[in-house]
């Protein structure tokens, strides 16, 4: 399971710090997210965020606040 650190923590003699990601067996994880330690990382959360072109806000220029 894929886990993203919350508090700082030393494991087999690495230092993981907050905001790292690692992999542990489940069962581990599991025990971590109880304790605090760490939260899951879904698969959304992994997919970088990038602008598409239907996303962009295109800015109109107004010369006059009058109605026509």
């Amino acid at each position: 399971m894929k886990l993203q650190i919350i508090n700082s923590l030393l494991r087999n003699g690495k230092r993981y710090n907050d905001g790292d990601s690692i992999e542990l067996p489940n069962h581990i994880a599991k025990n971590w997210i109880k304790k605090g330690l760490a939260k899951k990382i879904s698969k959304k959360n992994e997919k970088a965020e990038y602008e598409t072109k239907e996303l962009k806000v295109e800015y109109k220029e107004i010369k006059s606040d009058e109605a026509n």
